[in-house]
């Protein structure tokens, strides 16, 4: 089974609403998924760039239980957004960031594959190396992947791809 969540974007809504728009979305589906025809248990989240900080927020304090997490090319720590023309829409002040802080020590997660393109900006590099780090510092199970000969926006083709690595890697935490 597949799922694709949406949510309210910003500015319309502020990141922490969109965290809390996604979990209510996880909490659905898993209500849902004997009617919906995939087993409860048998959860996994990706997403990529946004989507990716979105994935690892929905499984810190998770409404459901989840078998792992995909983030492609995320952004963990949103401090640094501050002062860009990211934070025009975003909003975000020291507060703001400080709470939404998925690198924070309090934070916790399940099994995870970190990925990112190997023709990616270093920031996006360093937030996918920091938050695999992040992840193994806790001993979670953390697989992390540099993809070769992908950018920010065609890395994410990868699990749509079932010769892939990436594609791969992310079966495997379903345990097969």
């Amino acid at each position: 089974a597949h799922a694709v969540v949406g949510y309210t974007l910003a500015p319309a809504a502020a990141l922490a609403g969109i965290v809390a728009e996604c979990r209510a979305a996880l909490a659905f589906l898993h209500a849902h998924a004997a009617s919906l025809g995939f087993e409860a248990a048998q959860v996994v989240v990706a997403g990529s760039s946004a989507g990716g900080y979105l994935a690892a927020a929905c499984a810190d304090r998770s409404p459901a239980p989840l078998c792992g997490i995909v983030p492609v090319s995320g952004v963990f720590d949103v401090a640094p957004l501050i002062g860009t023309s990211v934070n025009d829409a975003l909003g975000l002040d020291a507060a703001a960031a400080a709470a939404l802080d998925l690198l924070a020590p309090e934070r916790r997660f399940c099994p995870a594959v970190v990925a990112w393109g190997e023709i990616e900006t270093s920031e996006f590099k360093r937030q996918s190396q920091a938050f695999a780090a992040r992840l193994a510092a806790e001993g979670t199970p953390c697989t992390t992947l540099e993809v070769a000969g992908r950018n920010h926006f065609d890395v994410v083709l990868e699990l749509g791809d079932p010769a892939s690595t990436l594609f791969a890697a992310a079966r495997r935490l379903f345990g097969g």
